[in-house]
């Protein structure tokens, strides 16, 4: 399988699906006001994306060779 997608589109995709959460809940259950719900879920979606960005790792591409605990083979797969 390729990992062919960018990384910022999954921390965007991430982001964009913790803004509508955020939104939801800011204008529900805390009875923002829509600008209010808007800001609110721009602030915790930009924290989640931020938090992503500097925690996301590409993947590894021989993960098979590294399950191997023995440390004898180390060929990539």
């Amino acid at each position: 399988m390729n990992n062919t997608a960018p990384i910022w589109m999954g921390i965007a995709a991430i982001a964009g699906l913790v803004f509508a959460v955020a939104l939801g809940v800011a204008y529900v259950l805390y009875e923002f006001s829509l600008m209010g719900a808007v800001f609110v879920a721009f602030i915790v979606s930009g924290v989640a994306g931020l938090a992503l960005a500097l925690g996301w790792r590409p993947a590894r591409r021989n993960l098979v060779a590294n399950a191997n605990m023995s440390g004898t083979d180390k060929k990539p797969v």
